[in-house]
């Protein structure tokens, strides 16, 4: 997982406008409730397995599989860290797999693709990120068996940065979590989503 300043500075961005009167959301990410959204990237390393990862609350302890990159994720896989809790990370290319049945940070709900073809230009990142919100909240209602905004889940969008998006990369990861605990057992139609 890379962090990098200027997308730190930007998702802060982001959150902040979403939080100011004067600067208004899009109606539908205030209808949802303004999911979290984080970037992708293509992987550039392979990494090896950890064994736990901890809460911030230090509560729970969420156990880890192997690490995958991001771009490799289903629908229905597990996951743990940092970037699954909601946390700010700046660019996500790796992914700790988890197992459903066990304490975990998230579960990938949807995979939407964005509809541009390989020869069309980075749309932007305030725009990538719109278009993945708006999926993903209608991918997660297909797979939790309920609105977005009704659930007690909240979600966070790994979307295309410009640099994976000239490598070809126009998919959106949606993953659904719980805020403040680890989810146990999977949210596929779950309707209460918990």
């Amino acid at each position: 997982m890379r962090i990098t300043p200027a997308l730190v500075l930007a998702l802060a961005s982001l959150l902040t406008l979403a939080a100011c009167a004067d600067s208004e959301p899009p109606d539908f990410i205030a209808e949802l409730g303004a999911p979290t959204t984080v970037t992708t990237t293509a992987p550039t390393t392979a990494t090896t397995p950890t064994t736990a990862t901890t809460e911030a609350s230090g509560a729970s302890t969420t156990t880890a599989g192997p690490e995958t990159a991001v771009t490799d994720l289903v629908v229905g896989d597990c996951v743990a860290g940092a970037p699954f809790v909601g946390d700010p990370t700046g660019e996500a290319t790796d992914a700790q797999l988890a197992d459903c049945a066990g304490a975990h940070d998230g579960e990938v709900v949807g995979l939407v693709s964005h509809t541009e073809g390989p020869a069309a230009p980075y749309p932007g990142q305030e725009q990538v990120a719109a278009y993945a919100e708006e999926q993903c909240a209608i991918a997660f209602e297909a797979y939790v068996g309920t609105p977005y905004g009704d659930s007690p889940l909240s979600m966070l969008s790994l979307w295309p940065t410009e640099d994976s998006w000239t490598r070809g990369d126009r998919e959106a990861v949606c993953v659904a979590f719980q805020e403040g605990t680890p989810l146990t057992g999977s949210v596929a139609a779950s309707a209460a989503g918990a």
